[in-house]
């Protein structure tokens, strides 16, 4: 788990990614978490790599680090460069989310998330959206 840390991750250094427990009456904010470690806004993606993972106390007195929280609170996507429309011109071939799942997919011990979409677009070539 820990050589995830130092992985390369894709799209390199645009895509950030941050759970912040602090948000004003967001579903997942809290002052701390279930396992009564105090919350505080923790960089899970940034700069092109992976930057911290979740571990709960259990998890880290087995692999001896020091626990971050058990499970992650508000995720937040940083916002990118351009608008929509330059966004899916520099994309060519991909899928535009429009709303995502309620609750992750997590595998803790491998550190590997999925979020389900419920609500999506395809994009393809110039165009704002694929018909």
């Amino acid at each position: 788990m820990l050589e995830a840390l130092a992985v390369g991750v894709q799209p390199g250094d645009v895509l950030t990614v941050t759970d912040d427990p602090h948000i004003p009456r967001a579903m997942g904010s809290r002052p701390f978490d279930g396992e009564g470690i105090a919350s505080k806004p923790m960089p899970i993606l940034g700069g092109g790599a992976l930057q911290n993972v979740y571990v709960d106390t259990y998890y880290g007195r087995k692999l001896g680090l020091p626990p971050t929280t058990g499970g992650s609170s508000n995720l937040v996507v940083g916002l990118g460069k351009g608008d929509l429309a330059s966004l899916c011109k520099d994309v060519g071939t991909g899928v535009y989310v429009t709303s995502w799942g309620a609750t992750p997919t997590a595998r803790p011990a491998s550190s590997r998330w999925a979020y389900g979409a419920t609500s999506s677009k395809a994009v393809r070539s110039a165009s704002r959206w694929a018909r």
